[in-house]
């Protein structure tokens, strides 16, 4: 019903227009301000009447008309902008319209950024170069720039000095951003410049760093940040959107504090604004600094508590996953109930606990969470491997065997079945799939890393071994596994210069990997070898503190001389827990002793 009292009023209002109907002379007496808003409002009037009745051309001549008379009303710019991108409006007179007005900010605006979209970047830099000219530059007559007469910048001309920045950072145009700034601050008082606007043009003065004119810069840098820092002693409402690249430019510039008290005054300050949040833990996950993705995404989900709204459930399991593969518990456990409550775990999740809890040697719990993954072939690779942490390799080997039985092409299964079946003592299964990897090493870099590295171990077939990883190297020249195995086989081949060559190669390429500790022994046994002690153990102490659970601790500590086995204790490789319960002495055995 209000729909069709709204269109009959607006039929009403259209069909006065068309008719022209107005006042007898002499009746009223009306403004020439009011005359022409009553001209406006009749051309408007016209206007939809016709984009209504698909009359386009007419449409785009009566809205020219009125956007030469006015050019602050946004709805008018707005539909513009959807006619010129509809392709009925045409584009010649599109762009003479905002050349036209350069005394408007907001029509430059609009236009420019919908040109920019457009691919006609070049035009819109010219539109916003005009607009900012009009204020900034004295007029023909050598008059004060126009500007003077303002007593602040309007937000419609802070946006649009903010645009141009925009464009000039794309293009590092810095010798251009470097005039407008001298320009705008000849006409304008920085201290009338909006939040927003310091944060945009301190990330421009923090990249323009890097350019020419460092020094002019490096000063506009840091006034605009004396500048940030004295508002946030107030309570200010703070409702831009600080972007991944503004957080770069902080960081690059050693404003790390400063960063962090904008992102946190908003959330004091405005609860409304969780935009700066998201886009800091885009910045963080960017950057790979997982323990400030997990403040920033934890005060983006207090934001929305503060608001009394849902949390999003994206945000929510983005926040579990950083807490799990940064191991911080407080996190993870006082996400966890939440996460259980609102239904959101699955398959991956259930994966990454199990693997926390086999991190922290709880087999119960890593077995627990290892048996709630509905996929089958997941559960049973895990379950696979948590048998095989438990050292029984027998039940660990069968169940790799019927996962390879389904995915016969799976290097890993293969290699896995392998090496079980030689820790397990089956040399009959060990054979066979050794044979199956030989007859098909050419197919797979994974297949002649294993199996050069098995005749490395064993000190045979070395020149081969040789042969097979410069195979894999080829294919992937950065994976440290096979640098490390070519390091192995120089070291059996007893080419210690050459060894040592490559595995501080690979322990540079594999950082904190849980492989480590394999390595650091590997480059202690080589060092030893060269007759530097003192770097053998220094690595051999480090392999012993890794944690990683593929290597010997014990073989390792018997390297190592008495006083460093006493100190250095073993972080890796206990009986787990579950497994081996420690019995309280009976009666029995307390009176005995």
């Amino acid at each position: 019903m209000r729909k069709i009292i709204v269109i009959m009023i607006f039929g009403i209002l259209c069909s006065c227009c068309m008719a022209e109907v107005g006042f007898p002379n002499g009746t009223y007496k009306v403004s020439e301000k009011g005359q022409a808003n009553a001209e406006i409002m009749r051309d408007t009037a016209m206007f939809y009447y016709y984009f209504n009745h698909k009359k386009f051309k007419e449409a785009a001549d009566i809205l020219q008309t009125v956007l030469d008379r006015r050019t602050n009303a946004k709805f008018l710019l707005y539909s513009c902008v959807v006619m010129y991108k509809e392709g009925t409006f045409p584009e010649d007179r599109f762009i003479a319209l905002a050349k036209k007005h350069p005394e408007s900010p907001l029509l430059c605006l609009f236009f420019a950024e919908t040109l920019e979209e457009k691919g006609k970047k070049a035009i819109a830099l010219e539109i916003v170069e005009n607009a900012l000219a009009y204020r900034l530059d004295p007029p023909a007559e050598g008059e004060e720039p126009r500007g003077k007469k303002e007593k602040w910048m309007s937000k419609d001309f802070q946006a649009l000095i903010r645009m141009y920045i925009a464009l000039l950072d794309k293009d590092g145009a810095y010798q251009k951003g470097s005039e407008l700034l001298k320009k705008l601050f000849a006409v304008y008082s920085r201290e009338k410049l909006e939040d927003e606007t310091l944060i945009y043009l301190t990330t421009f003065a923090l990249h323009g760093q890097k350019k020419e004119q460092k020094e002019f810069y490096r000063q506009e840098a840091k006034r605009y940040i004396a500048m940030l820092k004295q508002h946030l002693a107030a309570p200010n409402d703070y409702s831009y959107i600080l972007s991944s690249s503004s957080a770069e430019a902080f960081q690059e510039a050693g404003e790390t504090e400063l960063l962090e008290a904008l992102l946190t005054e908003t959330l004091l300050t405005n609860p409304v604004s969780v935009s700066s949040y998201k886009n800091l833990a885009t910045f963080y996950f960017q950057k790979k600094m997982t323990k400030c993705l997990i403040k920033a995404l934890s005060l983006e989900i207090l934001s929305h508590a503060i608001k009394n709204k849902k949390t999003p459930k994206g945000r929510l399991i983005f926040l579990f996953n950083a807490a799990l593969e940064d191991g911080d518990e407080k996190i993870i456990f006082s996400q966890l109930g939440r996460i259980m409550r609102m239904e959101l775990m699955n398959d991956e999740l259930y994966y990454k606990m199990s693997f926390y809890y086999l991190k922290k040697n709880n087999i119960l719990k890593a077995r627990s969470y290892c048996m709630e993954i509905k996929n089958p072939v997941l559960r049973d690779t895990l379950m696979a491997f948590i048998l095989s942490q438990q050292k029984k390799y027998r039940e660990a080997m069968l169940l790799y065997m019927k996962l390879e039985r389904d995915n016969t092409k799976s290097p890993f299964l293969k290699m896995s079945v392998a090496e079980l079946a030689k820790k397990a003592g089956d040399k009959e299964v060990e054979s066979q799939f050794r044979n199956e990897i030989l007859m098909k090493i050419d197919q797979s870099a994974e297949y002649q890393n294993y199996i050069a590295y098995t005749w490395a171990e064993q000190g045979i077939n070395l020149d081969q071994a040789e042969t097979y990883l410069k195979m894999a190297l080829d294919a992937d020249p950065a994976n440290y596994a096979y640098i490390d195995s070519m390091a192995w086989v120089c070291y059996k081949k007893k080419n210690y210069p050459k060894a040592k060559e490559y595995i501080l190669k690979a322990l540079s390429l594999c950082g904190d990997s849980e492989s480590q500790g394999v390595l650091l022994d590997h480059a202690g046994d080589i060092f030893a070898a060269l007759g530097d002690r003192k770097k053998a153990l220094f690595y051999w102490q480090r392999a012993v503190q890794s944690g990683d659970p593929d290597l010997d601790i014990t073989s390792v500590m018997k390297k190592l001389p008495r006083p460093f086995a006493r100190v250095i204790k073993p972080v890796q490789n206990p009986k787990p827990k579950a497994d081996d319960p420690k019995k309280a002495p009976s009666a029995r055995q307390k009176k005995e002793r």
